[in-house]
C-alpha cells in the first residue's frame, strides 16, 4: 500500500472513533476485495522472510491514515529509537531494554563472552549427556521451551531437553523420572536467583542428581555460586526475563539443535530488527499488527485476540504471546504513573491449528462479537494443515447464509491476519518472536504505559510467603478473613 496521508484532525484518536462509527455502518469486509481486486496484494507485507496478509481486517485506507496519525503523535518513531540506543524506556525501573543488543551481529564484550560460553557447553554436553533439564518460571521458560518445541523437529543428536516450572513437586517428579541421574545435566534459569518456585526445584533436582553439570543463567552469580553452583551465565541488568531466550536463557536450545541453530535463531531476529527500525510505517509489519491491535482494542472495544498457528511446534506460541502482550501492557497506568485514559492489552488466547477449530472455533464463527485472529501457518507443514488455517480465515471473513437455519448461519465480516512462514526453521522462528516482541512495544507506546515492568507479578509473590507460613503454622494474624479461612480449609483437607 502506499504511505497513508495524514488526516486533518486535532485529536487522532477522534479521527479514530469516527472512522470506526462510519465503517460499522457502511464498510463490508467481503465486498472490499470486490471493489478492489488488489487488495490482497496492497494490504500485505514481507518481513525478514515472512509473509503478512492483513488484507482480511476491518481497514481501508482511511482507517490506515489515522491510525497512522496516532502512532506519530504517540511518539512512535522517537521511541522506537530510544529502544535500540539504550534509553531508559522501562521508566519505573530506570533501565534501558536492550535485548536486541543480544542479537547484534557484532555484539558488545559482555554479551558475546555469554554466546561464547554458551557455545562451549553446549558442544560439551551434546556429547556427554543424555537429558538436560531446564528449571525456571514465566519468561524464563516459555520462551526455551517454545523455541525447543518448534524446533525439535530438526534436532539430530543432542541430548533430551525436559522442562519444568513451578513450586508443584509432582511436575517435577515426572520430569525427573524420565530421566537417569547419571546422564543428566541441569539449567537453572532466574534472573534474580531469588525466586522460590525455582530455587525449590532447583534444590530438588540438584539432591536428586548430585553430581550432574549444573548451570546458572542469571542476573545474580553471587546467589548462584553461593549455592555451589560454579558455572553461571549472565543475564544482563537490561533483559527482562520474557526476553532472556536471546542470551543465557537460551542455552537448552543451543544444547538441543546445536549452537548453530541458536545462532541462526539470533539472525532471523536480527533481520526483523533490522526490518522493524527500517522499513516505513506503511510496510512495517510490527508497526501494522500494533495499530490493527489498538483499532480493535480501543476503536472497537474488542477486549480479547486470538493467535492460532497451524505447526505442531508452535503449539505454545499462543502461551508466549499472552505472557509478552499481557505481562508487557496489561497496566493501568501510564509510564508516568498517571491512569491509563483508555484499554490496553486485549486478553490473549488460543491454541494450535485444528485442535483449536475442535475448542474455540465455534466462539470464533458463530458467538456475539467479533475476536480478530493471528493465524500463523508454516508453508512446509503439509497442504492439510494449511488448508485449514487458509479455510478457517476465509470462513471467518466470509461467513455463511442459511435462510430459515440460524443455528447454521455464520454473520462473517470478521477480521484476521495470516502470518506465513515459508518453514519452520530456526531464522524463521526468531523472526516471528521478535515479530510479537515489536509490535508489543509499539502498542505500549500508543498506549503511553511502560512495557517492561510487572509489578502485579510481584504482589502476589510477595504475599505467598506469609500465606505459605500460616499454611505451615495455622497462624493467621495479618491475614485477611478471606485468606485466613481458606488456609484453614487447606489445612484440614
Amino acid at each position: 500500500m502506499t504511505q497513508p496521508a495524514p488526516l486533518a484532525a486535532d485529536d487522532p484518536w477522534a479521527a479514530l472513533a469516527a472512522h470506526r462509527a462510519g465503517m460499522a455502518r457502511a464498510f463490508d469486509l467481503r465486498r472490499a476485495f470486490a471493489q478492489d481486486p488488489c487488495r490482497a496484494a496492497r494490504y500485505a507485507v514481507g518481513a525478514a522472510g515472512l509473509y503478512v496478509d492483513y488484507s482480511k481486517n476491518l481497514v481501508d485506507d482511511e482507517a490506515l491514515a489515522a491510525l497512522a496519525e496516532t502512532a506519530l503523535a504517540a511518539g512512535v518513531p522517537a521511541a522506537r529509537e530510544s529502544l535500540f540506543a539504550g534509553g531508559a524506556v522501562n521508566a519505573s525501573e530506570g533501565r534501558p531494554a536492550l535485548h536486541t543488543a543480544l542479537r547484534e551481529a557484532a555484539p558488545r564484550p559482555e554479551v558475546a563472552q555469554t554466546l561464547g560460553q554458551m557455545e562451549r557447553i553446549a558442544g560439551a554436553w551434546r556429547g556427554q549427556v543424555r537429558d538436560v533439564v531446564h528449571i525456571g518460571i514465566g519468561g524464563s521458560i516459555l520462551g526455551p521451551r517454545l523455541a525447543c518445541e518448534a524446533l525439535q523437529h530438526a534436532a539430530e543428536s543432542g541430548p533430551r531437553i525436559r522442562f519444568a516450572s513451578g513450586p508443584d513437586p509432582r511436575e517435577l517428579g515426572q520430569v525427573l523420572a524420565e530421566c537417569d541421574p547419571r546422564s543428566t545435566a541441569l539449567i537453572l534459569v532466574s534472573k534474580s536467583f531469588t525466586t522460590p518456585e525455582t530455587l525449590a526445584a532447583a534444590a530438588a533436582a540438584r539432591a536428586w542428581a548430585p553430581a550432574a553439570p549444573v548451570v546458572a543463567a542469571t542476573g545474580n552469580a553471587p546467589a548462584a555460586r553461593a549455592l555451589g553452583i560454579r558455572d553461571t551465565l549472565d543475564i544482563p541488568p537490561w533483559v527482562g526475563g520474557r526476553y532472556s531466550l536471546w542470551g543465557a536463557a537460551g542455552l537448552a536450545l543451543a544444547v538441543q539443535n546445536g549452537f548453530g541453530a541458536f545462532a541462526g535463531l539470533l539472525s532471523g531476529a536480527r533481520a526483523m530488527d533490522a526490518h522493524f527500525r527500517d522499513a516505513p510505517l506503511a510496510a512495517n509489519a510490527p508497526m501494522l499488527l500494533a495499530l490493527l491491535s489498538v483499532w480493535y482494542r480501543n476503536a472497537w472495544g474488542r477486549p480479547a485476540a486470538a493467535v492460532i498457528p497451524y505447526a505442531h511446534g508452535l503449539r505454545r506460541l499462543a502461551e508466549y504471546v499472552q505472557q509478552l502482550e499481557m505481562e508487557s501492557n496489561g497496566k493501568g497506568v501510564t509510564a508516568h504513573g498517571a491512569p491509563v485514559e483508555r484499554p490496553t492489552a486485549p486478553v490473549v488466547f488460543g491454541g494450535p491449528g485444528t485442535a483449536a477449530q475442535h475448542a474455540i472455533g465455534q466462539r470464533l464463527h458463530q458467538g456475539p462479537g467479533f475476536v480478530p485472529v493471528d493465524f500463523v501457518v508454516d508453508a512446509s507443514g503439509g497442504p492439510a494443515l494449511a488448508a485449514n488455517a487458509l479455510a478457517q480465515a476465509q470462513a471467518l471473513m466470509e461467513g455463511l447464509d442459511a435462510p430459515g437455519e440460524p443455528h447454521r448461519a455464520c454473520p462473517g465480516g470478521r477480521p484476521s491476519t495470516t502470518i506465513v512462514l515459508p518453514r519452520l526453521d530456526a531464522p524463521h522462528l526468531g523472526a516471528l518472536l521478535a515479530l510479537y516482541e515489536h509490535k508489543v512495544f509499539v502498542e505500549s507506546v500508543v498506549w503511553g504505559v511502560n512495557a517492561f515492568d510487572q509489578w502485579g507479578v510481584e504482589l502476589g509473590k510477595r504475599l505467598a510467603g506469609p500465606v505459605e507460613a500460616a499454611l505451615a503454622t495455622g497462624e493467621c494474624g495479618g491475614l485477611d478473613a478471606s485468606t485466613a479461612a481458606l488456609v484453614e480449609v487447606v489445612r484440614d483437607a
